[in-house]
């Protein structure tokens, strides 16, 4: 009986092991840049026996890595699925009231990488304001003031992510809309 005990314990302690493993090899995966082998091991977690927070970290990620990718319709259906499977979590909690605003979103890629979705989503808004590149705007938007538009969505992004690297970002492209930079050392 001791024989079978420890053999399932240490099945147990093994199979703990090896979802952490996963979970740090698959951000470790998109850390470098490898993000199709990181979103597979994201999506073997998830159709897997992974730990709950796991499977949250897992659908938060693959959300995160689709909104990059700027497939939006795909990071909203994993965070819409992570609220509803997963209601308790860190992750959902702070997807949940904003998935309306994230369903809004169109812009570019950040240059740096911004781990919070909501300051993604402000970055992005501002972004949207003040690069004058050509797009397709659903809306007739020649009676909002641009450059009003974009420090709003700026200064949202100073005030409510303070001390993170959104807020610096959101400071530096603050700047360049005042000043009317596009590029580096165009000045």
């Amino acid at each position: 009986m001791k024989i079978h005990t420890l053999i399932t314990v240490t099945a147990a302690i093994l199979t703990a092991t090896s979802f952490g493993q996963s979970i740090e090899r698959a951000a470790l995966y998109r850390e470098h840049g490898l993000l199709e082998d990181a979103k597979r091991d994201y999506i073997q977690i998830l159709s897997g026996g992974s730990p709950q927070e796991h499977k949250a970290e897992a659908l938060y990620t693959l959300g995160l890595i689709a909104f990059d990718q700027n497939r939006i319709s795909v990071a909203l259906d994993s965070w819409t699925r992570l609220v509803k499977d997963f209601p308790s979590t860190q992750q959902s909690k702070e997807v949940q009231d904003r998935l309306k605003d994230l369903s809004q979103i169109i812009g570019e890629q950040q240059k740096e990488t911004v781990h919070n979705v909501v300051a993604q989503s402000y970055l992005r808004h501002g972004d949207f304001w003040s690069n004058g590149k050509s797009q397709i705007f659903t809306i007739d938007s020649s009676y909002i003031p641009q450059l009003e538009a974009a420090m709003k969505w700026y200064d949202k992004t100073i005030k409510e992510f303070s001390r993170t690297p959104a807020a610096r970002i959101a400071y530096e492209e603050k700047m360049r809309a005042i000043l009317g930079w596009r590029e580096q050392g165009q000045y």
